[in-house]
């Protein structure tokens, strides 16, 4: 259950926040670039790229406001450490926050554009 609970949480995250960049872009390449821009961005601050461990300690600070640091933080303990629901509760919480503020905004964007 608590894979799946993560798993949802991702993929609720990443959900809003294409809805957002397709709220936000005028163009298919506009989205595209920003897609790739923010997973970049995103990637290398959140230790997808480069593991926290190596990271100077000002960019394992800001490492702590990237969603894929949340994602990658509550598979690690689930799939590593044998954490369980309890464990995973504070990286559901923020990936779900972070879903639903972009979901949010996205569809203030949508209605203001119609």
């Amino acid at each position: 259950f608590a894979l799946v609970l993560m798993g949802a949480s991702v993929s609720f995250a990443a959900l809003g926040l294409a809805l957002l960049i397709a709220a936000i872009a005028r163009t298919t390449e506009q989205a595209s670039m920003m897609s790739a821009l923010g997973n970049i961005i995103l990637g290398a601050f959140g230790g997808i790229m480069v593991p926290r461990f190596v990271m100077p300690e000002s960019m394992r600070a800001l490492s702590g406001f990237s969603p894929m640091a949340w994602g990658l933080g509550g598979f690690l303990e689930l799939l590593l450490h044998g954490g369980g629901v309890g464990d995973i509760l504070p990286e559901v919480a923020k990936l779900g926050a972070l879903g639903l503020v972009a979901i949010a905004i996205a569809l203030a964007l949508h209605r203001r554009q119609e």
